[in-house]
């Protein structure tokens, strides 16, 4: 919340916030329900470089036990390495106060969840779909901990995995990088079973940028799911969010995608294929201004790169396409997006105006336009739509479009 108390989280803070809602949009802060300094035991200890955060809680009610439970990581590196906790509520109520379960981290690692199923037994998932069913008295395991795998013998996600019935069917879920987004993403992927320990599906992209969100029912049995986003190519940075999603005819759940009907402006090459002016050279002052002669540019279709419909093979390359949006209503201009995909740094513009600039890479996903860069396009006449990619590496690649929405339910 912005406190500089919890500026720096990842390494310092100071405990356990608890907020509550009854629809969850408006939310009552409760405070500090359990602190590491007033409450802890093993977990004040520091790592050798002075960090002692509480990571990754989830709050839990587990209906045989008629009490609330809270897992937690002390996310400590060298030498004492991420440890888990669970916290039970001394009170019978979320707001505790809260005790450890046992004096001690209940497993060596990060990412804790717990689910408990129709039989009344409870189970622990830990890491990357690490999984062991817990005692009755919620405070061991009866079990060695074994991984949930999908049939081409990877677990689901690398850590934040997590699981839910839905029926009779599990689903299995956790935080995975995407390859196809590069190193820095991080990502919901979730997996089904018939049975706890499965054979589990192989695994299906859930919710970009989603990655350790928990699903959960609320009192009206929709389905959600958090989300935090902590990659670099997330526009919810480190902001706690709830994404409303469902489960579809093939059996995978995804996100409610609402009613928005989709209007192409200028098609990316995932649509279709179009032409564009384009030099290597660095161009004179105005290239990115619509009156700009471009006579001596050379042509090509999108998209450009190594490998690419157009070879970019060496330096920067400079981009240029005139098109005409047709008709633009005032809340089709508001929600003109520009659907991007680029290696490395590139920046944007609209008649001359700067739309967006970004650094690093991403593929297909779409970005924010400034307001001025928007007010500047013209209905039923020509545009300029102008790009700069930088070559930094071997893997340069440039395309870009325009979308927008006529409609947009709000759910």
């Amino acid at each position: 919340n912005g406190n500089l108390a919890h500026k720096n989280c990842w390494d310092n803070n100071d405990g356990l916030h608890l907020w509550k809602s009854n629809d969850l949009k408006n939310w009552t802060d409760t405070g500090l329900i359990w602190s590491i300094e007033k409450n802890g035991t093993w977990q004040k200890e520091y790592d050798s470089l002075g960090r002692r955060p509480l990571w990754a809680p989830e709050i839990h009610y587990i209906k045989s036990k008629k009490n609330w439970y809270i897992v937690y990581s002390m996310g400590t590196f060298a030498p004492l390495g991420i440890r888990t906790g669970l916290f039970k509520s001394t009170s019978g109520k979320p707001e505790g106060p809260y005790v450890d379960v046992v004096d001690r981290p209940i497993v060596q690692g990060i990412d804790g969840s717990l689910f408990e199923d129709d039989d009344n037994k409870v189970y622990f998932l830990h890491d990357n779909c690490m999984i062991a069913q817990m005692n009755e008295e919620m405070n061991g395991f009866v079990e060695p901990f074994r991984q949930l795998q999908t049939p081409s013998g990877k677990p689901v996600g690398f850590e934040g995995s997590g699981i839910i019935k839905i029926g009779q069917k599990y689903y299995l879920f956790a935080a995975e990088g995407n390859e196809d987004m590069g190193t820095n993403s991080y990502d919901l992927t979730i997996s089904s079973a018939n049975n706890i320990y499965g054979p589990y599906t192989e695994h299906w992209m859930a919710l970009r940028h989603g990655g350790h969100g928990t699903l959960f029912y609320d009192k009206e049995h929709n389905l959600w799911t958090t989300m935090f986003g902590t990659d670099d190519l997330t526009q919810v940075y480190i902001t706690p969010s709830l994404i409303k999603m469902t489960v579809e005819t093939n059996g995978k759940i995804l996100p409610i995608r609402g009613k928005a009907r989709a209007r192409v402006i200028l098609p990316t090459a995932e649509i279709k294929a179009t032409k564009w002016k384009y030099t290597n050279a660095n161009p004179s002052p105005g290239w990115n201004q619509i009156s700009f002669k471009d006579s001596s540019w050379l042509q090509g279709v999108a998209g450009f790169g190594k490998d690419a419909n157009t070879a970019w093979q060496s330096g920067d390359i400079w981009l240029r396409k005139v098109f005409n949006p047709g008709s633009l209503s005032a809340k089709e201009l508001e929600n003109l997006v520009l659907d991007i995909s680029y290696n490395n740094g590139v920046e944007v513009y609209i008649n001359g105006i700067e739309a967006c600039r970004m650094e690093g890479f991403n593929k297909y996903s779409l970005k924010r336009i400034s307001t001025a860069a928007k007010i500047s396009i013209k209905p039923n006449k020509e545009n300029l739509l102008a790009i700069h990619c930088q070559k930094k590496s071997d893997a340069q690649f440039i395309d870009a479009g325009l979308i927008t929405w006529t409609d947009y339910d709000d759910r």
